[in-house]
């Protein structure tokens, strides 16, 4: 007896930011290897981020991005230039 599936399921992520952490790291040390890259944040009990190789490459076209925007909003204040 065969079912017919269907043949891609649209997965949706459900963030639940609520209990989410957050904090404020004044700076940031990066380290890579071969197959990850380490993002350790300066701040008391900040854990390190461990990403592969191509989730640090979009991490970064999107951190780029960010300060584009951000440079774009605040193009007319001293110091932001």
């Amino acid at each position: 007896m065969s079912r017919d599936l269907p043949m891609s399921i649209a997965l949706v992520p459900q963030w639940d930011e609520r209990e989410l952490p957050a904090a404020m790291a004044p700076s940031c040390a990066v380290r890579g290897t071969e197959d990850a890259i380490t993002l350790q944040f300066d701040g008391d009990g900040a854990p390190a981020v461990v990403l592969t190789p191509y989730t640090a490459k979009r991490l970064a076209q999107l951190l780029e991005r960010g300060l584009q925007e951000h440079a774009a909003l605040r193009s007319g204040l001293p110091g932001f230039n």
